[in-house]
């Protein structure tokens, strides 16, 4: 059993809300992302998380939409702001506190200073639990998504990351299989700081033990040098289980890395396509705004060059090759750009919605739809705790028909996709082999295509009951 806390920050602002001669101003921080990935060589020295970044920008698009609908939040218009934790719990706190002490500059022509209404936490439990532990005593509503998984078997090893992420997972885990007499001959840590040594003993772990099934609960970010190892050292014949972290994650589904990994099962987030997002995500460009956060480097990151912008001077190094300036993303078919599996961007999708949904509720004293409208609320009198009541209430069907709620736990409904990893004409697949669903009632189904999965021998067995 393992719950994940699932968390994106950035500054949502309401601004200049004109209605009937009333004018006043709030904020809401709806998203918070961590930045990391390896330096990409030849490039400056950002680390880009294009995952992450990608949530933001998706972030940024639901806001946009938000802005254009007539109904949900008629006459205010949300903005935000992005800061980058580097994947550090220090620096994300010191974001947040930054964020809630309401001493971020204030445009000139903002009425008021804004007031934190919400907040969606970061993308990694460390992050997030330091930054609940330091806000939820104000009783700012912080929104999670969490999940569980029951592995069983007659003996698994498990690899876990040495944070809050991987220890939460990993206890969690050991309580639930170990009522079923499930032995866990060895646990292995790893962490994207670890020094090559640490790695090396957590290989040795693995070759001495004798378990062929292996959960890794880990992110990628974390888990990939490990597995680099692994296939270096051509330790196959194991079943890996693995964690949403990392099932899904680009970097690691290669033929290579499939020599040790192919096989991989693993539970994931619903997946849904958002036709519209292609365009809004290939017009990113640096030289419309120059200003716009961590654009500049997924610039580099896609096309290989470096914009020069205006006021700016070409570098004259070799390693650094310079833009034209006639680049573009439009035909671009890098995976960043396929908006038809989307899973966690989708969940930040979905997260912005609820804000806006609560907001709608607490502003207008109305589900969204129902006229006539007019405030009931000014929202400079907005606190924090009335945010989180009006989310409990939030039920609402999305425009791909997807029902957003709460229970009274404060839990969205569970949807996951089982996934499997497949080789097919040499490229590896996450292909999907089983569902789980859970209803506002409590109950739930899970359905699994027991055939069609390709175990670590690279072959289908029928499993026998």
């Amino acid at each position: 059993l393992y719950t994940f806390k699932y968390i994106i920050y950035a500054h949502l602002l309401l601004q200049s809300f004109h209605y009937m001669n009333m004018c006043c101003c709030s904020s809401v921080i709806l998203h918070t992302i961590s930045i990391y990935t390896p330096l990409k060589k030849n490039f400056s020295n950002s680390r880009l998380d294009l995952r992450a970044f990608r949530w933001t920008q998706v972030m940024i698009f639901s806001i946009e939409e938000i802005n254009k609908d007539p109904a949900l939040l008629p006459n205010i218009s949300l903005g935000y702001r992005i800061l980058n934790s580097c994947a550090s719990p220090t620096n994300t706190l010191r974001a947040a506190l930054t964020l809630a002490s309401g001493l971020e500059e204030i445009s000139s022509t903002s009425p008021c200073p804004p007031a934190i209404s919400a907040l969606i936490a970061e993308s990694g439990s460390s992050q997030s639990i330091a930054v609940a532990g330091a806000l939820g005593p104000f009783q700012l509503p912080i929104l999670w998504q969490h999940w569980s998984n029951v592995l069983a078997g007659s003996g698994s090893g498990i690899i876990q990351s040495d944070n809050d992420y991987g220890r939460n997972g990993i206890l969690s885990f050991t309580e639930e299989v170990q009522k079923f007499g499930v032995c866990i001959p060895f646990v292995g840590k790893v962490l994207r700081t670890y020094p090559m040594d640490k790695i090396l003993n957590v290989v040795e772990m693995i070759k001495q033990s004798t378990v062929k099934v292996i959960l890794a609960f880990t992110p990628e970010g974390d888990f990939y040098p490990l597995m680099k190892e692994i296939v270096k050292q051509n330790i196959t014949g194991i079943q890996w289980i693995a964690s949403e972290a990392w099932i899904t994650a680009l970097r690691p589904s290669t033929p290579e890395i499939y020599q040790a990994f192919g096989g991989t099962l693993g539970f994931v987030v619903q997946k849904m396509a958002i036709p519209n997002l292609r365009p809004f995500l290939t017009s990113i460009d640096p030289y419309k705004d120059p200003s716009a956060a961590f654009v500049r480097d997924f610039w580099e990151v896609m096309l290989g060059c470096r914009p020069v912008l205006p006021g700016e001077h070409r570098v004259n190094e070799a390693t650094i090759k310079m833009c034209t300036g006639n680049e573009t993303l439009i035909n671009s078919q890098d995976m960043f750009f396929n908006v038809t599996e989307l899973r966690d961007t989708y969940n930040v999708y979905k997260a912005v919605y609820a804000i806006a949904h609560a907001l709608h509720q607490l502003i207008f004293c109305q589900s969204v739809g129902e006229k006539p409208v007019k405030p009931c609320l000014n929202i400079s009198d907005i606190q924090p705790k009335q945010v989180r009541s009006s989310l409990q209430m939030v039920n609402f069907i999305n425009q791909f028909g997807d029902n957003v709620f709460f229970d009274k736990n404060g839990d969205p409904p569970a949807y996951y996709d089982l996934v499997n990893w497949q080789l097919i004409n040499s490229q590896v697949y996450h292909v999907t082999l089983g569902h789980f669903s859970s209803a506002a009632n409590g109950a739930y189904e899970l359905s699994i295509q027991e055939e069609e999965i390709v175990w670590r021998t690279g072959k289908t067995v029928i499993i026998k009951n």
